[in-house]
């Protein structure tokens, strides 16, 4: 069988909700759509974030519908829930079942939930799901060198610098490199997040 432990996570479902205390990840929703189109095309957060053109309700509805419908996705997206409002998205992407390895991404997009330490939770939480449900041994990631706030966090959780794509961002005219972060099970299992 090529997929022994990922057939019972899908038996069960992929996506459900994580608890902590400051926030919780949780899946998305169609009625999320209208909330999530005015907090992703804010322009002050996307600055530090990949999707730099505006996004369309049925942009969104097709990332939900995907998920819906894949038995084996490549992108499991989950929405950043505090006091009852949603205020960011945090994902793993580019899921190899094989491999067994992905990349995370995260986005606060509500800029008044910043420095509350809400990104720190959320990735921990998304970490958990993907080394102890999902049973993924390596996480990546890709961050901006100008999103320092980023970077330390990624450092303080636990992530290894593995490398640089050079000049790879094009940031208010100039350009800046794109730093290559990891994790793997054992670093994760160590750390105990």
């Amino acid at each position: 069988m090529i997929f022994p432990l990922v057939k019972k996570v899908f038996k069960t479902g992929v996506i459900k909700t994580l608890q902590g205390t400051k926030c919780s990840l949780r899946p998305l929703s169609r009625e999320d759509i209208p909330h999530l189109m005015k907090l992703v095309n804010d322009i002050k957060p996307r600055e530090t974030l990949r999707n730099v053109l505006p996004m369309t309700g049925s942009h969104i509805e097709r990332m939900i519908e995907i998920m819906e419908r894949c038995p084996y996705p490549t992108s499991i997206i989950f929405g950043i829930e505090t006091d009852g409002k949603l205020i960011g998205l945090t994902s793993l992407d580019k899921i190899n079942w094989i491999s067994r390895n992905a990349y995370i991404s995260i986005a606060i997009y509500d800029t008044t939930f910043w420095g509350r330490g809400i990104g720190e939770e959320a990735t921990r939480l998304l970490l958990e799901y993907a080394f102890e449900y999902l049973n993924l041994y390596k996480i990546n990631l890709e961050v901006y060198e100008y999103n320092e706030r980023a970077i330390k966090l990624y450092k303080k959780i636990g992530f290894k610098e593995e490398g640089k794509l050079r000049e790879n961002n094009l940031h208010h005219e100039e350009r800046h490199d794109v730093i290559i972060m990891g994790m793997t099970a054992e670093e994760y299992s160590g750390r105990k997040l």
